[in-house]
């Protein structure tokens, strides 16, 4: 479900706010190694909550877009490292199981410059706080996972990500255009297990 209300101040400033929902959907093991392992796991659900305000300036040549965000995770599908209840016997295990709850925060800001004709200046930063509530143990990092690398890592969840670019549009007359372009980007550390 998406519920959402935006309210236009001006020409240029724009404000909403939203609240949405979504999963990721159940199934069965797709790779068992052994037969206790072939085991049902059940949706991944989230509620998201935003707001933010959307401005253009000076004739539209200066665009800043701003985002704050709230989300709750449920029985996120997590891999377990350990089968419980199987023992040692059944390793490796890489069972698909909902295996967690978290809450997730964050904020966007993105931005769009137009100093001169020809010219576009772009940049985004944004910054994502992921917390568990809730972790089933089986499902953390290799070794012991409980030990000091098991915390609040979500898998393929960087908390700080940026990037600027800038690109230039030269008239060619008849023959079209040419528009070199250079981008840099930044992504913080990323982790594949909770």
């Amino acid at each position: 479900y998406r519920l959402n209300a935006q309210y236009r101040w001006s020409d240029n400033i724009m404000t909403y706010a939203q609240w949405s929902t979504g999963f990721k959907g159940g199934g069965i093991n797709p790779r068992p190694f052994f037969a206790g392992q072939a085991l049902p796991f059940g949706p991944e659900k989230l509620s998201s909550y935003e707001a933010g305000v959307k401005t253009d300036w000076l004739n539209g040549a200066v665009r800043v877009n701003v985002a704050a965000f709230y989300s709750e995770y449920k029985d996120i599908q997590l891999t377990l490292n350990e089968c419980p209840g199987l023992g040692p016997v059944a390793r490796p295990c890489a069972r698909p199981s909902n295996a967690g709850n978290a809450e997730m925060k964050g904020i966007e800001v993105e931005t769009t410059l137009q100093p001169v004709d020809g010219l576009l200046i772009d940049g985004a930063v944004s910054y994502l706080d992921f917390d568990y509530t809730y972790l089933n143990p089986a499902a953390g990092g290799p070794g012991n996972p409980t030990g000091p690398q098991f915390g609040d890592t979500r898998p393929y969840t960087p908390k700080w990500k940026w990037s600027v670019g800038a690109q230039y549009r030269v008239d060619l007359g008849d023959a079209g255009s040419l528009t070199p372009r250079f981008d840099v980007a930044y992504q913080s550390d990323m982790y594949v297990d909770a």
